[in-house]
């Protein structure tokens, strides 16, 4: 406005909060003279900037990682594999047709021994057959283990007088080991922690028992190897049994 109420003098603004008592006399060419109140850097930095060599321009190539490819890792499988082993050269027909009921049998046999800790009066009392087993197949399983459970050297295999192990049953693991993952699953071990251990697998082939152990001889050791790096305890204190269900006999492999 005409009185001035209303304008801002920037100029002034600035003289007031950045300047100071001190001022400088300043000649530009073409100009007024006038006062510098305050500055800051160096007038001279055209001149400074000229003086200075360009920076060399470096251009980086972009580094590109190399990836491994993902290696495939086996799987081993201790009771797959012998199950295939058993019947080798049979059709796929007639390997199927077999191994079905032997099947049906051996996983309805596994089934019922699992619900036994140490108490074997006990547990032959309160054998059940499954809701999907028929009356036939039950009945035959229990003959056998029954049968099997009369032996003394089974008995005293599965409950042992002098101690009271770490009982596994239908024990599920899966491990690392040589680069390979071992699946396995262990019917029964005992374990004495950082001392010893006894593998045991029921089998009811219905064959020898030199054959039973030249079957399961590869699942077993697999099985040693398994118990040991889990347990920390050597090979050589780890004991592989199997009952042969259908003798009611202990085969060392």
């Amino acid at each position: 406005t005409e009185d001035g109420i209303g304008k801002y003098d920037f100029s002034l603004l600035l003289e007031s909060v950045l300047g100071s008592k001190e001022t400088k006399p300043i000649s530009l060419k073409d100009c007024a003279k006038g006062e510098i109140v305050w500055e800051t850097g160096d007038d001279n930095w055209v001149k400074m900037l000229g003086s200075q060599k360009p920076a060399e321009i470096v251009i980086q190539q972009p580094v590109i990682p190399v990836f491994t490819p993902v290696t495939k890792i086996d799987r081993l499988r201790p009771s797959a594999q012998s199950d295939f082993i058993a019947a080798p050269f049979r059709s796929r027909t007639e390997q199927a047709d077999a191994n079905h009921s032997g099947k049906e049998l051996g996983t309805l046999v596994h089934h019922l021994f699992q619900n036994l800790e140490w108490d074997i009066a006990g547990f032959l009392s309160q054998l059940q057959a499954p809701a999907k087993s028929s009356t036939e197949s039950f009945k035959f399983a229990r003959q056998l283990i029954e049968g099997c459970l009369k032996s003394k050297d089974v008995t005293d295999l599965l409950v042992p007088k002098s101690s009271r192990p770490e009982l596994w049953r239908e024990r599920s693991v899966a491990l690392m080991s040589e680069g390979k993952m071992i699946d396995a699953v262990f019917d029964r071990v005992h374990i004495v922690p950082g001392k010893e251990a006894v593998i045991i697998d029921y089998k009811t082939n219905d064959c020898s028992e030199a054959h039973l152990k030249e079957l399961y001889e590869g699942q077993m050791k697999l099985y040693r190897l398994s118990v040991a790096e889990l347990c920390g305890i050597p090979a050589e204190k780890i004991r592989c049994v199997l009952i042969h269900v259908r003798n009611g006999t202990l085969i060392e492999v």
